[in-house]
């Protein structure tokens, strides 16, 4: 049994970090997201009629060039939007790396008519009177849509367009079942939007909405509706729509500096660190089953995800507060000690991210499409680069990353503070999983720490040990670190529980100390109740 953490005078505090942890944590999980598709990949193309107009030429000129006809041609602007900080949780300005407000925008009502995009409603049950359906591009990103007879006339309780995020359909295969977010690393998670419009009125002109982060991402826009019987009705306006790049902000990125870590914060536990354990072994090639503290081996092995020419550089997107940097430049302080082979700093531009943290609050639009996104209780996840099938010349598939260099994205929602949740998410992106050890953070959700506990620090201690290879299982990594083949061994393979024992003092210290960096954060979270 584990009881070490128990016996001490600090834990008069375990109950306090055990009611935190089942408000939060306990929705915390890696998300399955990287699964692979079966299918061959599959070519898309741009819908027609999704058509950006430059503003250097008016759309007068243009349809009176054309007589009958309007040729319009895309063009994208070169002109940089520029960033301005925007307020956070707790009152304090915090720089942001992209704001939604920093793209200008010239207002113009002249539908480029001639386009003469049209679709019609699909309903689940019956047809309506007049489903017609008429769409055009406008200068400066906005849409007119113009309907046969108004909405309310057709028997319609509500009108609304919707904004789905989408890579680009020509650079992406088979889309998996996350593609949405799997494709942006997470970044579409900021650009979901809906706007509800008149039923009244047989014309509507809609903003297309700017992008809030520097990723690049187009949109599938779609018109919803409700009948007055219940029945749902759509039609799909662009299937994909490019969003020129003047509409997305700059990619710079700036940190307070009182954030940035300090690398010495930790030295005194920087020598004499144990020898890796059969114990930690079993933690990191295994995971524990909260509900019926059953332990499975990993059929990947170790989770190592080193990538030696990437840099762990980390960004946090959305309605991030100084207490979420806070949060990660402790993280980065005691990975500085546990795994010094590790390069973990925070990005200063956006190409650099490799480990971006989303930080948005889930909407019916958002749940509908990732399943790890709650919208009526807290909620985080970490969600691995995906995959996908490809198809080669010869015809022969093959698997084929999807995302270029990172380690995974972190999302998180409806917190009430964020540093329970962004402690076990990242041990996750560290390679670590799930365990029954209790008073971790990646033990069950009702005993799990709002810290890293003794078990938790040793564990990544021995997956980033320069010997470790990415894969490797239990034996392999035993014989890395030269961990003997005794009865020990065998006893901890047909028991992985025993290796929730009470581990070696140095990291039971450790974790003491990290408790106590802990406790202000824990009074400020009170204090907000």
């Amino acid at each position: 049994m584990v009881n070490t953490l128990l016996a001490k005078p600090n834990n008069i505090k375990k109950n306090i970090f055990i009611t935190l942890a089942v408000v939060s944590i306990m929705f915390g999980c890696s998300s399955d997201d990287s699964s692979i598709s079966d299918t061959d990949a599959m070519k898309t193309s741009k819908e027609d009629g999704a058509v950006y107009i430059p503003k250097q030429k008016s759309i007068e000129s243009t349809i009176e060039s054309q007589n009958t006809k309007t040729t319009v041609q895309t063009k994208k602007s070169v002109e940089q939007p520029i960033a301005k900080p925007a307020p956070v949780k707790n009152n304090t300005t915090v720089p942001r790396q992209s704001n939604a407000d920093s793209v200008p925008v010239v207002q113009t009502t002249t539908p480029v008519t001639s386009l003469n995009n049209s679709t019609t409603f699909a309903c689940n049950r019956e047809s309506i009177d007049d489903s017609s359906i008429d769409f055009a591009v406008l200068v400066d990103n906005k849409i007119a849509i113009t309907l046969g007879t108004s909405a309310r006339s057709n028997g319609f309780q509500d009108l609304a367009v919707n904004f789905l995020p989408r890579s680009n359909p020509q650079i992406s295969g088979t889309p998996t079942k996350y593609a949405a977010f799997n494709e942006t690393k997470g970044f579409a998670l900021h650009e979901y939007a809906s706007e509800s419009l008149s039923l009244d009125s047989t014309f509507h002109e809609i903003d297309i909405p700017v992008g809030k982060t520097p990723f690049q991402m187009g949109y599938k826009i779609e018109l919803i509706a409700t009948q007055n019987t219940g029945n749902s009705c759509s039609a799909i306006i662009f299937s994909y729509y490019d969003r020129p790049a003047v509409m997305f902000p700059v990619s710079n990125i700036v940190v307070p500096a009182s954030m940035q870590p300090n690398l010495n914060t930790w030295n005194k536990y920087s020598n004499n660190m144990p020898i890796s354990s059969a114990e930690a072994v079993i933690l990191a090639t295994h995971s524990g089953r909260w509900n019926n503290n059953v332990w499975e081996k990993n059929e990947d092995g170790v989770e190592k995800k080193l990538l030696n020419e990437v840099p762990m550089q980390v960004a946090l997107y959305g309605d991030v507060s100084l207490e979420d940097y806070e949060t990660i430049r402790d993280i980065m302080e005691v990975y500085k000690i546990i795994a010094p082979t590790r390069e973990i700093s925070f990005a200063t531009d956006f190409d650099q991210v490799s480990v971006p943290i989303h930080l948005v609050d889930c909407g019916i639009l958002i749940n509908s499409e990732k399943e790890h996104c709650f919208v009526d209780r807290p909620s985080g996840a970490m969600s691995r680069p995906s995959f996908f099938v490809a198809q080669a010349n010869d015809g022969s598939t093959f698997h084929q990353k999807l995302i270029g260099n990172y380690y995974g994205y972190i999302n998180l929602s409806n917190q009430r503070i964020n540093r329970h949740t962004l402690g076990h998410e990242f041990m996750h992106i560290m390679g670590a999983n799930h365990t029954n050890c209790e008073n971790n953070s990646m033990g069950p959700g009702w005993a799990q720490s709002p810290y890293l506990g003794p078990h938790d620090l040793m564990t990544i201690a021995a997956i980033h040990h320069p010997a470790v290879e990415n894969g490797d299982g239990p034996e392999e990594m035993r014989e890395a670190l030269g961990i003997p083949n005794d009865s020990k061994w065998k006893s901890l393979l047909n028991n992985p529980s025993l290796a929730c024992e009470t581990p070696d003092n140095y990291w039971v210290n450790f974790s003491d100390d990290l408790m106590q960096q802990w406790l202000p954060t824990h009074e400020l979270a009170e204090s907000k109740l």
